[in-house]
């Protein structure tokens, strides 16, 4: 599997995750950088960007030495990245699951895309996708609405079904909309037009970075072994909730997952 998006250089987030993710769903990952994050756990200082250029040439490489069986994009910078990536993923001669986590921004507060790169993420990544997994801020920013509940969830992933995706997983995170106001709550809307509402394991823990890379990751995985979408979401997001129980602490900040 090929992963392409952002190196953490705290090891808690982004192609690290993604490794790690990939790994212990049963594939190789091979991941490729578009950008490089100067941050700890608690302090974002900028990113660099990858000449397009670049990381072309190590996906060619890669997919003429590999069987590659499925594509999970997180976080991509800017559009001409964008737009890059998806004239590569165009001309593909086979078809992968394409599964993207559109990170626009770290937890420690950077921007991860600009505005030119969200609307090349809308209207030309999307299309290609067979799973898009924002979260309620991401969703928000792509919608143009506020994302807040169960409802403007389902809303958003029809929404972004619209702009060419075939599912959306609109994780909800804590939104304090349970019995126990811990409950963890996402929404799949499907390319048959049905909705499922997802209720999630509680894990005692307070914070934790690379959720959401770890979670693209492990249903990119699940896609390639063969699963249905709603059972590999189902799958990858109990995996996920094991590696959130097996979080450590590597210095002072966020938990790091532990797979």
């Amino acid at each position: 599997m090929v992963a392409i998006g952002g190196v953490d250089s705290s090891g808690g987030a982004g192609l690290f995750t993604d490794s790690l993710a990939i790994r212990s769903g049963g594939f190789h990952c091979a991941p490729v950088p578009v950008l490089n994050t100067v941050q700890s756990g608690l302090v974002f200082k900028g990113i660099i960007e990858i000449e397009s250029a670049v990381f072309l040439e190590q996906l060619k490489l890669i997919f003429e030495s590999q069987n590659v069986a499925a594509i999970k994009t997180g976080a991509l910078g800017g559009s001409n990245t964008v737009n890059a990536l998806v004239e590569f993923i165009e001309k593909l001669l086979i078809k992968i699951p394409v599964i993207a986590d559109p990170v626009l921004g770290s937890s420690t507060g950077g921007e991860l895309a600009n505005e030119n790169a969200v609307a090349s993420i809308k209207n030309r990544l999307f299309p290609l996708c067979e799973v898009v997994t924002p979260n309620i801020s991401e969703a928000s920013v792509l919608c143009g609405f506020d994302v807040f509940d169960l409802k403007t969830m389902e809303f958003a992933g029809r929404r972004i079904l619209a702009m060419g995706a075939k599912n959306v997983l609109v994780k909800g995170g804590h939104l304090n909309i349970g019995a126990r106001q811990r409950d963890i709550f996402d929404v799949l809307v499907t390319e048959s037009g049905d909705s499922h509402i997802l209720k999630g394991r509680v894990v005692d823990i307070s914070e934790i970075r690379g959720t959401g890379c770890a979670l693209a990751s492990l249903i990119a995985a699940n896609r390639a072994l063969g699963f249905t979408v709603l059972k590999s979401v189902e799958m990858a997001r109990e995996k996920l909730a094991d590696a959130m129980e097996n979080s450590y602490s590597a210095g002072d900040g966020p938990g790091i997952l532990g797979f």
